[in-house]
C-alpha cells in the first residue's frame, strides 16, 4: 500500500530515460512518488589469503535504500560508504564490509583496524564510492628500513651454537698455548741440565765431523811452563792433514792394536816452535763409541811409536800416548828435529823427561815438546766433549 504526502503535489508522469551503463546509475523518481528501492551491489569478495572474513563469516548484504524526505531523489548506491558529494543519500550505516575499513565521513561502519598493507581508495570528489583499503597482502609485514622479524627459537639456538663454538675455539688456543709452552719449558731444561757421563761419551764420538779444525788444532799453542826448567813455550801450527781412514793414517802396528775396539777417523796436524828446531805431530784416533770405555782403556801402555806427519819414522825423537775415559779418542804426538837428522833409539815422553837422561833428545827437551802439545791439543777436545755449566742466575 502506497502512502501519499498531502503536502505533495500529484505526480506528474515522466517519459522514462533510457538507463546508463554502470551498475551505480538509475532513473530518477517523479516527485512525491515513493522511491524504488535501490538494486542491491554485492560487497566485494575477500581475496584468499586477505584480512577479509574467513570461513564461518558472511558478507552483510545491502537492503533497499530509503530517501529522506525533503532531500533530493535519486538511486541510491550501495557499497563500502559513498562519498558525500556522490549525490547519494544513505539511511544508517553502510552494509559492513568483512576485511575493509571505513574511510572518515564516508559513513560506512568498519569492522576493526585497517589492514597494514595500504591499497587505493576512491578520491573524495570522483563520485564513485571508494573501496576503502585494499585487503591484506598475504605474507610478513615490513616497514621500510627494518628487517623482518626473526623467529625466537631460532635465534636462541644460533646464539647457543656461537656461544659453544667460541667456547670451544679458546680451549684449544689455550691447549696449544699451554703445550707449546710445557715443550719451551721441557726444551730450556734438557739443554740447561748436564749430560750424563755415557751421553758425553756417545757424543764425543762425533766430533770428528762437527767441530771445526780450529777447534780441535788451534793455529796458535801457548804453554805457559811446558818447556824444560819451567820455560814457557809458544807452537805454531804449519800443516794439517785431512780426516783419513785408520788404514791410510796409522802404521801396521796400530791397526792390529786397534782391532778389539775398532777405528773410525784420524785427524793430524803438525806444530813447530818459535826457534823452528822442532817438529810435534799431534794425532786423534777416534774410536766406536758402542765399544766403550773398557775396550779403549785397555789400550794403555800398549800403543807402539805412532807415525809423524812430514817427517818420516826414522826421525821420530820423542813420543806420547794419551787415552781417554771421557770420550772414545785416542791423543799421541811424536817429534822430531826439523833438521831432518835420524834418531837411533826415539824415547817416550817420561823417559826424554827424566833429568838423568842423556842425549840430544833430552837435551833439546823433545819430551817436554811432546807432552805440551799434546796436553794443549787435549784440553781442546775436553771443552768439546764437556762444555763447562752456565752459572746460575743470582
Amino acid at each position: 500500500m502506497t502512502t501519499t504526502d498531502p503536502h505533495t503535489a500529484p505526480p506528474v508522469p515522466t517519459p522514462p530515460l533510457p538507463a546508463e551503463p554502470g551498475p551505480a546509475s538509475a532513473a530518477p523518481s517523479p516527485p512525491g512518488a515513493d522511491p524504488a528501492p535501490a538494486p542491491a551491489v554485492p560487497a566485494p569478495s575477500a581475496e584468499p589469503g586477505s584480512d577479509a572474513a574467513g570461513p564461518g563469516r558472511a558478507s552483510a548484504e545491502l537492503g533497499p535504500a530509503s530517501v529522506v524526505p525533503g532531500s533530493s531523489a535519486g538511486p541510491a548506491v550501495s557499497g563500502p560508504g559513498a562519498e558525500p558529494s556522490s549525490g547519494a543519500a544513505v539511511l544508517g550505516p553502510a552494509p559492513a564490509v568483512s576485511g575493509l575499513s571505513a574511510e572518515p565521513g564516508s559513513g560506512a561502519a568498519g569492522l576493526g583496524p585497517a589492514s597494514p598493507v595500504r591499497g587505493p581508495s576512491a578520491e573524495p570528489g570522483s563520485g564513485a564510492a571508494g573501496l576503502g583499503r585494499a585487503p591484506a597482502v598475504p605474507g610478513p609485514s615490513v616497514e621500510a628500513g627494518l628487517a623482518p622479524a626473526v623467529a625466537g627459537p631460532v635465534a636462541g639456538a644460533d646464539g647457543r651454537r656461537n656461544l659453544v663454538a667460541a667456547v670451544l675455539c679458546g680451549v684449544l688456543g689455550l691447549v696449544l698455548v699451554c703445550g707449546a709452552g710445557v715443550a719451551a719449558w721441557q726444551d730450556h731444561r734438557d739443554a740447561a741440565r748436564p749430560p750424563s757421563a755415557e751421553e758425553q761419551y756417545r757424543r764425543a764420538g762425533t766430533l770428528w765431523h762437527e767441530t771445526p779444525v780450529d777447534v780441535l788444532f788451534p793455529p796458535r799453542l801457548d804453554t805457559d811452563g811446558a818447556g824444560p826448567g819451567g820455560a814457557d813455550r809458544a807452537w805454531t801450527r804449519i800443516a794439517v792433514a785431512p780426516d783419513a781412514d785408520c788404514p791410510a793414517a796409522l802404521p801396521a802396528d796400530w791397526q792390529q792394536a786397534l782391532a778389539g775396539s775398532g777405528c773410525t777417523r784420524v785427524l793430524r796436524a803438525t806444530y813447530t816452535d818459535v826457534t823452528r828446531s822442532t817438529l810435534v805431530t799431534v794425532g786423534l784416533v777416534f774410536t766406536p763409541a758402542e765399544a766403550g770405555a773398557e775396550a779403549v782403556s785397555g789400550l794403555r801402555d800398549r800403543l807402539p811409536m805412532p807415525s809423524g806427519l812430514g817427517f818420516d819414522a826414522e826421525q821420530r825423537a820423542a813420543w806420547t800416548v794419551s787415552v781417554r775415559s771421557d770420550a772414545p779418542v785416542v791423543v799421541y804426538a811424536v817429534s822430531a828435529f826439523t833438521d831432518g837428522r835420524a834418531v837411533k833409539r826415539p824415547l817416550t815422553a817420561e823417559e826424554a823427561m827424566n833429568p838423568e837422561t842423556e842425549g840430544a833428545v833430552a837435551r833439546a827437551g823433545l819430551g817436554h815438546a811432546v807432552r805440551a802439545v799434546a796436553g794443549a791439543v787435549e784440553k781442546s777436545l775436553g771443552a768439546r766433549v764437556a762444555p763447562p755449566s752456565p752459572e746460575p742466575k743470582r
